[in-house]
């Protein structure tokens, strides 16, 4: 058994015939398809093999010989695909000691069942079934012994254009970006919309084209990728060569150019889209910039065909791809809890920078991290984890915000981003909305709750009580808060009767910065309340008189008109000794 390890883009490798499946972790989002190229190894010296299958799968976990995988179909338009067997291909012969390499486009899978992990592998596996191994003398075997290794790779895109806009490109003479006029053999449209980039889009390519005319592409960066493939859909007719000439070339620089695909010695009349995939030469990996172009001509003087018509055309290359960080954290947290991810800092200076650490780094990495899709911040990492101060010039709004990195070693293209850490932005300061006593009610002969609500949830409150400008001796406030936004004030102690404050003019005072919301927001201006107690004052002016006397003695005795702020020691009733204590605040007592 042979087991390779190439990054995180290659499956494992290991023994075809014990039914191995070779498995990673793609991304490819629902109704979207994934490239991928494999190599089957036949290292025996004398075996060959023919007609075997090569299956491919999709499970929810790795362990894929449990028997939860579910076939990966191959996309329909796939140069392999069957629709018998769509998710099966086979190889009709991989001589002794060979090498083959493949490229497949594998459906997205469907959503898994209810309560089931997504399918997040994808495996590729050997189907014996029908698999003959032949040996130079003709022996068969029922099992490919000799077949003991494969590798496969996610191939990235590296440049890709449809056609259904203008792509750009550079346009020789015939050449153009438009609809075919489905004349003298051209097609009606492109394969994926209505464009192509084609020669002649009104019928044939001329006779006696003296030189070749180009279409070529931009510059196309194949950095840390290598095994670099075209492929591009076709439709196109042209005489045998030498008479007429079909080309396709490339260059590394613009300027020295290597045939890759010319016209074969047979004419080529597509009536059809043609799925088309050229390998280039090792030298085309790894470059800031290679170019591709098409060429029509030279031609002779008689026998024209419809020329080119391209479309999709997609470079792809197995890339080297820096390993994914782990999710940041966020160290700048200023909430109540140093893991609520709630931070009163929202990066529009360096005043109001974060501070994030990303695991899961490589010395020398470029780490960058992000905002909601946004570059906020980057490192060059020295080890395993690597702080990062975010810029100070991107301003995260009040509310939620998704925080991700990526990484990019100096060899490899940078990694996808990691998983993101959701945190809240609050700078907003709390503010006192509201002061009430007695819930509102306007009486003052006892005084038993204040309640004060803020405009958000506060933590740490401290308040200043006095009376007639002095401490209260002999009383503490106990407060309470179901939410944090509204809080009600009781009072215990030597001097309370009747849970109420004793009589006097009160001043209490919510100084500012003593009290905070969750994020570490302080409220920025004192709020102030000033009220009284005075028993017997049922209206709340601040003075007893005959109306309070008159009301009093209606209640007293009655047990169904039973008030408990005229009840003033808290007996459960108005008798006379709670009536002789308002007399003696007449005639007239106001509180000042």
């Amino acid at each position: 058994m042979m087991v390779e390890s190439l990054e995180r883009r290659c499956l494992l490798a290991a023994d075809l015939w014990a039914n191995s499946f070779f498995i990673a972790d793609p991304t490819v989002s629902p109704g979207g398809v994934i490239t991928v190229q494999f190599q089957v190894t036949n290292s025996g010296q004398d075996a060959d093999a023919t007609n075997f299958e090569v299956g491919f799968y999709w499970s929810t976990n790795p362990n894929m010989a449990d028997g939860n995988e579910v076939p990966a179909n191959l996309a329909g338009n796939d140069p392999y695909f069957n629709p018998v067997a769509p998710n099966r291909m086979i190889i009709s012969s991989l001589p002794a000691r060979s090498v083959t390499t493949r490229i497949v486009t594998i459906a997205a899978p469907d959503e898994p069942p209810v309560g089931s992990n997504p399918y997040a592998y994808l495996g590729i596996r050997i189907d014996e079934t029908n698999a003959v191994a032949e040996s130079d003398e003709g022996n068969n075997h029922s099992r490919g012994e000799d077949f003991d290794s494969a590798i496969a790779f996610w191939m990235s895109e590296l440049y890709s254009a449809n056609m259904s806009v203008d792509p750009g490109w550079f346009l020789g003479l015939g050449w153009a970006h438009g609809t075919p006029a489905e004349l003298e053999g051209d097609p009606s449209s492109g394969f994926t919309g209505s464009d192509v980039i084609g020669f002649n889009l009104q019928g044939r390519y001329p006779s006696a084209m003296g030189s070749t005319s180009w279409a070529q592409t931009p510059a196309i960066s194949t950095e840390y990728a290598h095994s670099i493939t075209l492929s591009f859909r076709r439709w196109l007719g042209v005489e045998r060569a030498p008479y007429d000439n079909a080309l396709i070339q490339a260059s590394t620089n613009g300027s020295t150019w290597t045939t890759i695909w010319s016209n074969p010695t047979a004419n080529i009349v597509d009536d059809r889209w043609v799925t088309q995939t050229i390998p280039l030469p090792p030298d085309f990996a790894e470059q800031p910039a290679i170019y591709i172009r098409f060429g029509m001509g030279s031609t002779d003087a008689v026998d024209e065909f419809a020329g080119w018509n391209i479309d999709d055309v997609v470079v792809r290359g197995v890339q080297q791809q820096s390993p994914i960080p782990g999710t940041p954290d966020l160290v700048s947290d200023t909430g109540v809890s140093a893991d609520d991810n709630l931070v009163n800092l929202n990066n529009s200076s360096e005043a109001s920078a974060l501070t994030f650490v990303v695991p899961g780094t490589v010395a020398g990495a470029t780490v960058k991290l992000f905002a909601d899709g946004q570059l906020i911040g980057s490192a060059i990492a020295s080890g395993e984890i690597t702080q990062i101060v975010t810029n100070g010039t991107y301003t995260l709004t009040d509310g939620s915000h998704q925080v991700f990195a990526t990484q990019k070693m100096p060899t490899a293209a940078e990694s996808r981003p990691s998983d993101a850490l959701a945190i809240a932005v609050d700078t907003v300061a709390p503010i006192l909305v509201g002061f009430q006593v007695n819930n509102g009610h306007a009486q003052r002969s006892m005084v038993r709750l204040l309640r004060a609500t803020f405009s958000e949830a506060v933590v740490q409150q401290a308040i200043l009580l006095g009376r007639d400008g002095q401490p209260v001796a002999g009383v503490s406030m106990n407060s309470s808060s179901v939410d944090g936004i509204a809080y009600s004030y009781s009072f215990s102690g030597d001097a309370v009767v009747g849970g109420s404050l004793p009589e006097g003019h009160y001043r209490l005072l919510l100084e500012a910065g003593t009290v905070t919301d969750l994020a570490g927001n302080a409220m920025s201006q004192s709020a102030e309340l000033q009220f009284h107690r005075l028993f017997g004052d049922i209206a709340g002016d601040r003075a007893v008189d005959a109306a309070d006397v008159t009301a009093m003695r209606q209640i007293q005795g009655n047990s169904g008109a039973y008030v408990d702020y005229l009840d003033y020691d808290g007996e459960g009733d108005i008798d006379s000794s709670d009536l002789a204590q308002l007399l003696q605040r007449l005639p007239m007592r106001r509180i000042p």
